[in-house]
């Protein structure tokens, strides 16, 4: 039997203006440095954001200095950390980043995360089986390359 867990958050006042979802992460899949995320390593993650109401800041490109807007909904699934958000269009940033959104010139996310549990794989990197998040970037190159925007408001990008 599958289980997901999910964290949904607070609903935006915007409507449907700046909302994109994807994948953050993607299960048993390498990154570009040869570390790969467990299944179940976002359960943790989500039950401390429910019971401490702490969201994963939405950055642009990982500069904490670049806040964008804010995730409405996290969820672990089979595939891996599905994930819903809202750009705060009347930000300079988040209006350009959701203009490259809109039009398939930007669909990257990438996480920003403490490696709570690890074992060293042979080829090199790590199995990640327990996580902080601190973090889910718009980047224009992830580490994942599999992790990406698919849905801009209405428009689908193909996977």
């Amino acid at each position: 039997m599958t289980h997901y867990k999910s964290y949904l958050l607070k609903s935006c006042t915007q409507g449907d203006q700046g909302f994109f979802s994807g994948y953050a992460s993607l299960f048993n899949t390498p990154d570009l440095v040869g570390d790969v995320i467990k299944p179940g390593a976002f359960g943790k993650a989500i039950q401390a954001l429910y019971h401490e109401n702490v969201v994963p800041k939405m950055l642009w490109q990982h500069d904490p200095a670049r806040v964008l807007g804010r995730w409405e909904n996290l969820v672990e699934d089979a595939q891996g950390l599905y994930v819903e958000g809202q750009l705060f269009t009347d930000l300079p940033t988040a209006q350009e980043a959701y203009h490259l959104l809109k039009r398939g010139a930007l669909d990257g996310l990438s996480i920003g995360f403490l490696p709570m549990r690890r074992t060293s794989l042979t080829q090199g990197g790590s199995a990640i089986w327990d996580l902080t998040l601190l973090e889910i970037s718009l980047v224009t190159f992830p580490a994942l390359p599999g992790a990406k925007v698919t849905r801009v408001k209405q428009t689908l990008f193909p996977s």
